[in-house]
Protein backbone atom coordinates (compact mmCIF):
# COMPACT_ATOMS: atom_id res chain seq x y z
CA UNK A 1 0.00 0.00 0.00
CA UNK A 2 1.02 3.09 -1.46
CA UNK A 3 0.52 6.79 0.64
CA UNK A 4 -1.99 7.76 -1.10
CA UNK A 5 -3.77 4.80 -0.67
CA UNK A 6 -3.32 5.11 2.94
CA UNK A 7 -4.30 8.47 3.17
CA UNK A 8 -7.49 7.76 0.94
CA UNK A 9 -8.39 4.92 3.45
CA UNK A 10 -7.87 6.99 6.41
CA UNK A 11 -9.93 9.94 4.97
CA UNK A 12 -12.85 7.20 4.41
CA UNK A 13 -12.48 6.34 7.66
CA UNK A 14 -13.00 9.22 9.20
CA UNK A 15 -15.73 10.30 6.86
CA UNK A 16 -17.86 7.17 7.73
CA UNK A 17 -17.26 8.29 11.72
CA UNK A 18 -18.95 11.48 10.50
CA UNK A 19 -21.84 9.50 8.56
CA UNK A 20 -22.44 7.66 11.27
CA UNK A 21 -23.07 10.58 13.71
CA UNK A 22 -25.12 12.36 10.78
CA UNK A 23 -27.49 9.02 10.30
CA UNK A 24 -27.86 8.76 14.25
CA UNK A 25 -28.76 12.08 14.10
CA UNK A 26 -31.50 12.00 11.69
CA UNK A 27 -32.91 8.77 13.59
CA UNK A 28 -33.41 10.64 16.76
CA UNK A 29 -34.45 13.80 14.94
CA UNK A 30 -37.43 12.19 13.04
CA UNK A 31 -38.22 9.22 15.62
CA UNK A 32 -38.08 11.32 18.65
CA UNK A 33 -36.33 8.68 20.98
CA UNK A 34 -35.47 11.32 23.25
CA UNK A 35 -36.89 15.14 24.02
CA UNK A 36 -35.48 17.93 22.07
CA UNK A 37 -33.49 19.86 24.53
CA UNK A 38 -31.69 16.80 25.22
CA UNK A 39 -30.47 15.74 21.51
CA UNK A 40 -27.97 18.89 21.16
CA UNK A 41 -26.49 17.88 24.65
CA UNK A 42 -26.77 13.96 23.70
CA UNK A 43 -25.42 14.52 20.06
CA UNK A 44 -22.63 17.03 20.87
CA UNK A 45 -20.81 14.61 23.18
CA UNK A 46 -20.03 13.04 19.65
CA UNK A 47 -18.43 16.39 18.58
CA UNK A 48 -14.35 16.86 19.01
CA UNK A 49 -13.92 20.11 19.95
CA UNK A 50 -15.97 23.20 21.35
CA UNK A 51 -15.54 24.65 18.04
CA UNK A 52 -17.80 21.76 16.51
CA UNK A 53 -19.91 21.83 19.18
CA UNK A 54 -20.99 26.03 18.74
CA UNK A 55 -21.19 25.06 15.33
CA UNK A 56 -23.54 22.11 15.67
CA UNK A 57 -25.37 23.58 18.04
CA UNK A 58 -26.58 26.61 15.74
CA UNK A 59 -27.15 24.05 12.63
CA UNK A 60 -29.15 22.33 15.01
CA UNK A 61 -31.43 25.03 15.65
CA UNK A 62 -32.03 25.76 12.42
CA UNK A 63 -32.36 22.15 11.19
CA UNK A 64 -35.45 22.26 14.40
CA UNK A 65 -37.05 24.60 12.52
CA UNK A 66 -37.90 22.98 9.41
CA UNK A 67 -40.35 20.33 8.70
CA UNK A 68 -39.63 16.65 8.69
CA UNK A 69 -39.40 16.57 5.09
CA UNK A 70 -37.35 19.07 4.32
CA UNK A 71 -35.12 17.91 7.23
CA UNK A 72 -34.29 14.73 5.54
CA UNK A 73 -33.81 16.30 2.25
CA UNK A 74 -31.28 18.70 3.44
CA UNK A 75 -29.45 15.93 5.60
CA UNK A 76 -29.38 13.92 2.06
CA UNK A 77 -28.06 16.91 0.32
CA UNK A 78 -25.18 17.08 2.92
CA UNK A 79 -24.43 13.34 2.35
CA UNK A 80 -24.36 13.42 -1.52
CA UNK A 81 -21.86 16.61 -1.36
CA UNK A 82 -19.31 14.66 1.28
CA UNK A 83 -19.29 11.42 -0.33
CA UNK A 84 -18.77 12.38 -3.50
CA UNK A 85 -14.97 13.32 -3.65
CA UNK A 86 -14.11 10.57 -1.60
CA UNK A 87 -15.83 7.80 -3.68
CA UNK A 88 -14.29 9.36 -7.02
CA UNK A 89 -10.87 9.87 -5.22
CA UNK A 90 -11.09 6.06 -4.36
CA UNK A 91 -12.30 5.17 -7.81
CA UNK A 92 -8.71 6.62 -8.67
CA UNK A 93 -6.82 5.05 -6.25
CA UNK A 94 -7.59 1.15 -6.24
CA UNK A 95 -8.36 1.19 -10.05
CA UNK A 96 -5.96 -0.87 -11.65
CA UNK A 97 -4.12 0.98 -14.17
CA UNK A 98 -2.74 -0.21 -17.72
CA UNK A 99 0.77 -1.21 -17.65
CA UNK A 100 3.03 -0.80 -20.37
CA UNK A 101 5.99 -3.14 -20.32
CA UNK A 102 9.12 -2.31 -22.92
CA UNK A 103 10.56 -5.58 -23.94
CA UNK A 104 14.53 -6.46 -23.75
CA UNK A 105 14.84 -7.83 -27.22
CA UNK A 106 12.84 -6.98 -30.49
CA UNK A 107 12.65 -8.81 -33.58
CA UNK A 108 14.08 -6.78 -36.31
CA UNK A 109 12.67 -8.65 -39.33
CA UNK A 110 10.76 -11.60 -40.37
CA UNK A 111 11.84 -15.49 -39.73
CA UNK A 112 12.23 -18.17 -37.19
CA UNK A 113 12.62 -17.83 -33.49
CA UNK A 114 15.91 -19.89 -33.65
CA UNK A 115 17.46 -17.15 -35.92
CA UNK A 116 19.84 -15.03 -33.64
CA UNK A 117 19.79 -12.68 -36.65
CA UNK A 118 15.70 -11.69 -36.11
CA UNK A 119 16.54 -10.26 -33.12
CA UNK A 120 17.64 -6.98 -32.02
CA UNK A 121 20.40 -8.15 -29.41
CA UNK A 122 21.67 -10.48 -31.91
CA UNK A 123 20.77 -13.58 -29.91
CA UNK A 124 18.02 -15.95 -29.56
CA UNK A 125 16.03 -14.76 -26.55
CA UNK A 126 16.71 -16.06 -23.10
CA UNK A 127 14.89 -16.66 -19.56
CA UNK A 128 15.61 -12.99 -18.55
CA UNK A 129 14.08 -11.32 -21.89
CA UNK A 130 10.70 -9.98 -22.44
CA UNK A 131 10.11 -10.15 -26.20
CA UNK A 132 8.78 -7.85 -28.35
CA UNK A 133 7.45 -9.04 -32.05
CA UNK A 134 7.00 -5.69 -33.73
CA UNK A 135 4.31 -4.82 -36.81
CA UNK A 136 4.86 -6.41 -39.67
CA UNK A 137 7.02 -9.23 -38.65
CA UNK A 138 5.75 -12.63 -38.83
CA UNK A 139 7.80 -14.76 -36.13
CA UNK A 140 8.17 -18.64 -36.56
CA UNK A 141 8.65 -20.26 -33.41
CA UNK A 142 10.48 -23.43 -33.80
CA UNK A 143 12.45 -24.11 -30.61
CA UNK A 144 11.23 -27.64 -28.85
CA UNK A 145 11.03 -25.65 -25.58
CA UNK A 146 12.46 -22.16 -24.47
CA UNK A 147 11.36 -19.71 -21.52
CA UNK A 148 11.07 -15.77 -21.70
CA UNK A 149 9.92 -13.18 -19.11
CA UNK A 150 6.97 -12.01 -21.36
CA UNK A 151 5.92 -11.61 -24.75
CA UNK A 152 4.44 -8.64 -26.52
CA UNK A 153 2.91 -9.31 -29.88
CA UNK A 154 1.98 -5.82 -31.71
CA UNK A 155 -0.67 -4.91 -33.90
CA UNK A 156 -0.24 -6.68 -37.18
CA UNK A 157 2.20 -8.49 -35.59
CA UNK A 158 2.41 -12.12 -35.39
CA UNK A 159 3.90 -15.06 -33.74
CA UNK A 160 3.22 -18.65 -35.67
CA UNK A 161 4.11 -21.85 -33.64
CA UNK A 162 5.39 -24.14 -36.38
CA UNK A 163 2.96 -26.76 -37.22
CA UNK A 164 5.21 -29.27 -37.39
CA UNK A 165 6.81 -29.61 -34.56
CA UNK A 166 5.47 -30.26 -30.80
CA UNK A 167 7.02 -27.17 -29.33
CA UNK A 168 6.61 -25.81 -25.52
CA UNK A 169 6.64 -21.71 -24.92
CA UNK A 170 7.27 -20.85 -21.20
CA UNK A 171 6.98 -17.56 -19.53
CA UNK A 172 6.72 -16.19 -16.17
CA UNK A 173 5.14 -12.81 -17.31
CA UNK A 174 2.26 -11.89 -19.44
CA UNK A 175 1.76 -12.22 -23.03
CA UNK A 176 -0.11 -10.05 -24.91
CA UNK A 177 -1.45 -10.50 -27.82
CA UNK A 178 -2.68 -7.09 -30.12
CA UNK A 179 -1.19 -8.59 -33.35
CA UNK A 180 -2.09 -12.34 -34.01
CA UNK A 181 -0.77 -15.80 -32.41
CA UNK A 182 -1.32 -18.74 -34.62
CA UNK A 183 -0.95 -22.71 -32.98
CA UNK A 184 -2.16 -24.90 -35.36
CA UNK A 185 -0.79 -28.45 -34.76
CA UNK A 186 -0.73 -30.20 -38.51
CA UNK A 187 -1.28 -33.76 -36.68
CA UNK A 188 -2.83 -35.00 -33.56
CA UNK A 189 0.75 -36.50 -32.81
CA UNK A 190 2.01 -32.39 -32.79
CA UNK A 191 1.49 -30.57 -29.45
CA UNK A 192 1.42 -27.26 -28.80
CA UNK A 193 1.75 -26.01 -25.44
CA UNK A 194 1.94 -22.58 -23.85
CA UNK A 195 2.72 -23.03 -20.32
CA UNK A 196 3.14 -20.15 -17.20
CA UNK A 197 5.53 -20.95 -14.60
CA UNK A 198 6.17 -19.40 -11.14
CA UNK A 199 3.04 -17.81 -10.69
CA UNK A 200 1.54 -16.00 -7.41
CA UNK A 201 -2.13 -16.09 -7.97
CA UNK A 202 -2.70 -14.75 -4.02
CA UNK A 203 -1.65 -11.11 -6.12
CA UNK A 204 -3.99 -11.87 -8.80
CA UNK A 205 -6.21 -8.22 -8.82
CA UNK A 206 -8.73 -8.09 -11.87
CA UNK A 207 -8.50 -5.56 -14.53
CA UNK A 208 -11.30 -5.98 -17.18
CA UNK A 209 -9.45 -5.63 -20.19
CA UNK A 210 -6.34 -3.59 -18.38
CA UNK A 211 -3.09 -5.76 -18.64
CA UNK A 212 -1.83 -6.52 -14.92
CA UNK A 213 1.91 -7.54 -14.15
CA UNK A 214 0.00 -9.27 -11.49
CA UNK A 215 -2.49 -11.01 -13.40
CA UNK A 216 -0.08 -13.13 -15.67
CA UNK A 217 -1.31 -15.07 -18.59
CA UNK A 218 -2.15 -14.49 -22.03
CA UNK A 219 -3.95 -11.52 -22.64
CA UNK A 220 -5.42 -10.99 -26.49
CA UNK A 221 -6.52 -7.27 -26.40
CA UNK A 222 -7.27 -4.35 -28.96
CA UNK A 223 -7.61 -5.91 -32.14
CA UNK A 224 -5.55 -9.44 -31.38
CA UNK A 225 -6.53 -12.22 -32.82
CA UNK A 226 -5.93 -15.80 -31.39
CA UNK A 227 -6.11 -18.96 -34.08
CA UNK A 228 -6.10 -21.48 -32.13
CA UNK A 229 -6.83 -24.86 -34.41
CA UNK A 230 -5.98 -28.58 -32.99
CA UNK A 231 -6.14 -31.30 -35.48
CA UNK A 232 -9.13 -32.75 -36.75
CA UNK A 233 -10.35 -35.74 -33.98
CA UNK A 234 -13.42 -37.93 -34.42
CA UNK A 235 -15.77 -35.93 -31.70
CA UNK A 236 -17.98 -38.91 -30.51
CA UNK A 237 -19.38 -42.38 -31.52
CA UNK A 238 -21.30 -44.89 -30.34
CA UNK A 239 -20.66 -48.43 -28.55
CA UNK A 240 -21.03 -51.49 -30.80
CA UNK A 241 -22.46 -52.78 -27.39
CA UNK A 242 -22.99 -52.70 -23.89
CA UNK A 243 -20.10 -52.22 -21.21
CA UNK A 244 -20.02 -53.33 -17.62
CA UNK A 245 -18.66 -51.15 -15.17
CA UNK A 246 -14.79 -52.28 -14.34
CA UNK A 247 -13.97 -52.82 -17.94
CA UNK A 248 -10.93 -51.90 -19.35
CA UNK A 249 -11.56 -52.31 -22.98
CA UNK A 250 -14.34 -51.35 -25.06
CA UNK A 251 -15.48 -51.76 -28.47
CA UNK A 252 -16.81 -49.18 -30.87
CA UNK A 253 -19.04 -48.96 -34.27
CA UNK A 254 -16.64 -46.69 -35.92
CA UNK A 255 -12.75 -46.07 -35.85
CA UNK A 256 -12.34 -42.95 -34.39
CA UNK A 257 -9.97 -40.60 -35.89
CA UNK A 258 -7.25 -38.64 -33.69
CA UNK A 259 -7.35 -40.76 -30.70
CA UNK A 260 -4.49 -40.91 -29.03
CA UNK A 261 -2.83 -42.58 -25.85
CA UNK A 262 -3.46 -40.32 -23.03
CA UNK A 263 -6.93 -38.58 -24.15
CA UNK A 264 -9.67 -38.91 -21.73
CA UNK A 265 -13.28 -40.85 -22.66
CA UNK A 266 -16.57 -40.31 -21.36
CA UNK A 267 -19.40 -42.78 -21.87
CA UNK A 268 -22.46 -42.13 -20.61
CA UNK A 269 -26.24 -43.76 -20.85
CA UNK A 270 -27.99 -43.35 -23.68
CA UNK A 271 -31.32 -45.30 -22.55
CA UNK A 272 -34.13 -43.37 -20.50
CA UNK A 273 -33.30 -43.00 -16.86
CA UNK A 274 -36.08 -45.38 -16.30
CA UNK A 275 -34.00 -47.87 -17.28
CA UNK A 276 -31.65 -49.61 -14.92
CA UNK A 277 -29.99 -47.57 -13.10
CA UNK A 278 -28.57 -44.52 -15.28
CA UNK A 279 -26.06 -42.18 -13.82
CA UNK A 280 -23.94 -39.37 -15.24
CA UNK A 281 -21.69 -40.35 -12.44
Amino acid sequence: MNSQEGLCLFMRGFLLDKLFFLLHSIYIINYNEVSNNQIPKLLSIQLYNNREKRVFLKTWHFVQQLDKFTRLMLITFILFILTTPFIVGNLQVFTPQAQTVVPTVSSVSSGNWSNPAVWSSGMVPTLVDNVGINSGHTITYDVSDTRVAGIGIKSSGKLVFDPAKTLLLRSDKNIVVEGELEMQPSSPSIHHTIRFENIDELKFVGGGMSVLDTDVGLWVTGSGVLDAVGSSKTAWTRLSGGVNAGATTITLQVSPAGWNVGDEISIVPNEPASVGNASWN
